[in-house]
């Protein structure tokens, strides 16, 4: 009966080391690719964007017209939208906050060719209007427009703009 004991508690010793070591090394190659600064700044190239925003079960929902971003470009590899959370966010900020429509959910849709994107609004507005009977309604350019996100932590101080996410 010790012998199980004494076997019980190696094997439990071993598990734990290797439990361990594999944390360690988990934690290591954390560590390693934090090391490298990650640096937020404008890029060269041209963005269309369009956002959807729309309550579940409700029964309005919010198309934007399509805005232009400068300064920002698709991802190489994978074609993405940097900061598409952030584009996000500031259309579910106007519609709350503005529109005074809570529970919001927000879909962005964008393209680096703004001919693609006015097909895609096309479809998108169309299926809205004949299928699900709810009422669309344009948000247009002078009451909302997406900013550029690293815009939006921009301060002017005395006549000099600063940017938040750099200061510290």
């Amino acid at each position: 009966m010790n012998l199980t004991k004494y076997i019980g508690l190696i094997l439990l010793t071993a598990i734990s080391a290797g439990v361990w070591n594999t944390a360690e090394a988990k934690k290591d190659k954390k560590d390693s690719s934090a090391s490298v600064p990650f640096i937020m700044e404008k890029t060269p190239g041209k963005v269309y964007v369009f956002g959807v925003s729309q309550r579940l079960g409700g029964e309005e929902v919010f198309i934007t017209e399509i805005n232009e971003i400068d300064s920002l470009a698709l991802q190489k590899k994978t074609k993405f939208l940097p900061f598409r959370s952030a584009l996000s966010l500031q259309l579910q900020s106007y519609t709350e906050g503005v529109l005074e429509e809570p529970n919001q959910t927000v879909s962005i849709f964008f393209s680096a060719k703004k001919d693609k994107l006015k097909q895609t609004l096309s479809k998108v507005r169309k299926r809205y209007q004949a299928n699900s009977g709810k009422e669309v309604t344009t948000i247009i350019l002078d009451e909302f427009k997406f900013k550029h996100p690293l815009d939006m932590h921009a301060v002017k101080t005395e006549g000099q703009e600063t940017n938040n996410a750099i200061k510290e």
